[in-house]
């Protein structure tokens, strides 16, 4: 059979993916997949030591969704419902999926809790997902030690680099996650407005539980539970008019969030409906619609809008006069925005990032990180949003500038550099077994032997190339001819090139 008939097919069903690609910002859902089978244990305590509890499954984060939410029944089982279009939504709703059966998170000892991170299972998932609701990296974030369990503080843990700007502020070495805003890189600047925060921080309160009512979460079963789940982000604390949280500024007030467990695919999803607006807040808890205020304190509504209002008060000088430090540089940018502008109350146009993971067994740290979503690459050395030969080279220089200086713990010159686990590390300790050596770069590809057929880099010239292609083409990161834009040339380039094959 001749090449060119077969091209033909295979760009005329290019084309078809291309008619049924989903545009987002205005849809019904917006979905972030993640790798299943992906989760890796990332210890923080500095012996990197702790126990994990018995049995505990690794929360593998498989996806989060992100839609606009109505409900006919929203004061009884909110749950239940529909997706709709997210701008001019008053709800809307995040799904956020793992593999295997998890169980809600108990307590660490932080704020007078005692630690107790089992109390509902073996198997608790602690960690963040970040919210970008203005889609601005220079808004938003977390300031002091918060920033250091979030994810520009972590990614780099797991040989992950996240596309586009943010990237310039992950933290590659251990010793760059600091306490001062002024130093680089600014991990504290996410860009996170809100963030679903599974902390262990405050206490939480089983609103129903379902199956044998043993206290532990158990297969097949689904539980409504309550504390300050969705928080705004802490880096506007200072700038904010707001009371009634858990302190003075914070915008947390408690929410209810379902942990289901389906069996037959084995996931737990975490579902969180909540307001976008004073209609959602009413809506949700039966009563007649009240002013935004600056009060979440009992018997006060609260929702997205009304703690993005706040922020836009403060940035134009409205809670207590200008603001000025990092507060200023985090929330300067609301002042020309409005809380009711539908964009910035459309959760299909928000940014997503998550770092999740679990509990050590006893108190020698917060967190174990397990999972990391979701535009992030691993390898991704030079931060292009691809791993290739270009990160094979900048990798192998890191560790001929390192070895045997500051960094490496060993002080020789011997073509590795110690880095150590756990409470010190290294983005470019690929493998994550606590030295920078010939093992890590033979996690990358060598100049010689690139093909740039092989889109997954899996060694192989396949159709499964294509797909992965066309994954990173719908995603806007296929930028083949090298011109600095994701057309329709780079697809056609692309097909071009795979039907020549590997050198």
């Amino acid at each position: 059979m001749s090449r060119a008939p077969a091209q033909s097919r295979l760009l005329l069903g290019a084309v078809a993916l291309l008619a049924a690609a989903p545009v987002f910002g205005g849809d019904d859902v917006r979905v972030h997949t993640d790798a299943a089978g992906d989760a890796t244990i990332r210890r923080t305590d500095a012996q990197n030591n702790c126990p994990l509890g018995p049995g505990c499954t690794l929360p593998d984060l498989l996806e989060a969704r992100l839609m606009g939410w109505t409900t006919p029944t929203p004061t009884t089982d909110p749950y239940n419902g529909a997706p709709r279009q997210g701008r001019g939504a008053n709800l809307f709703r995040l799904d956020v999926k793992f593999a295997g059966l998890l169980n809600p998170p108990g307590t660490l000892g932080a704020g007078g809790t005692a630690f107790d991170p089992f109390a509902f299972g073996p198997s608790p998932v602690f960690g963040f997902l970040e919210l970008d609701m203005d889609r601005d990296r220079d808004t938003g974030g977390e300031l002091g030690g918060s920033a250091h369990s979030r994810y520009l503080a972590n990614v780099g843990r797991f040989g992950r680099m996240p596309e586009g700007s943010i990237s310039g502020r992950v933290a590659r070495w251990s010793d760059e996650v600091d306490t001062d805003f002024a130093t680089a890189p600014q991990i504290e600047r996410s860009g996170a407005d809100w963030a679903l925060t599974l902390c262990g921080c405050n206490n939480v309160t089983v609103i129903s539980e379902g199956g044998n009512a043993n206290g532990v979460l158990d297969a097949g079963e689904t539980w409504v539970v309550r504390s300050r789940f969705f928080k705004r982000s802490g880096g506007y604390q200072g700038a904010s008019g707001m009371f009634g949280g858990s302190a003075p500024g914070l915008y947390d007030p408690p929410v209810n969030l379902r942990f289901a467990h389906d069996v037959q695919s084995n996931t737990t999803t975490i579902s969180l409906v909540w307001a976008l607006n004073a209609a959602g807040a009413a809506a949700l808890t039966g009563q007649t619609q009240q002013a935004y205020d600056q009060s979440i304190a009992a018997g006060s509504h609260a929702s997205v809008a009304e703690g993005l209002r706040d922020l836009i008060i403060a940035a134009q000088g409205g809670n207590g006069g200008p603001l000025i430090g990092p507060v200023h540089t985090l929330t300067n940018g609301w002042a020309d925005e409005s809380h009711n502008d539908e964009q910035l109350l459309d959760p299909t146009r928000w940014r997503v990032a998550a770092l999740f993971g679990t509990a050590c067994a006893d108190a020698a740290a917060l967190y174990v990180w397990t999972d990391t979503g979701f535009e992030d690459t691993f390898g991704d050395c030079n931060a292009d949003g691809d791993a290739n030969t270009a990160d094979y080279a900048l990798l192998d220089g890191i560790i001929e500038a390192n070895d045997g200086g500051p960094r490496d713990l060993d002080g020789v010159v011997n073509g590795r550099v110690l880095v150590g686990l756990g409470g010190a590390w290294s983005f470019y300790d690929l493998n994550a077994d606590g030295v920078i050596d010939d093992d890590d770069l033979d996690m990358l590809i060598e100049p010689a032997e690139e093909c740039p057929a092989d889109w997954n880099r899996d060694g192989q010239h396949n159709t499964l190339d294509v797909f992965a292609f066309l994954t990173s083409w719908f995603a806007g990161h296929a930028d083949f001819d090298g011109d600095g834009h994701t057309t329709l040339l780079d697809l056609f380039a692309y097909l071009n090139t795979w039907f020549g094959g590997c050198p």
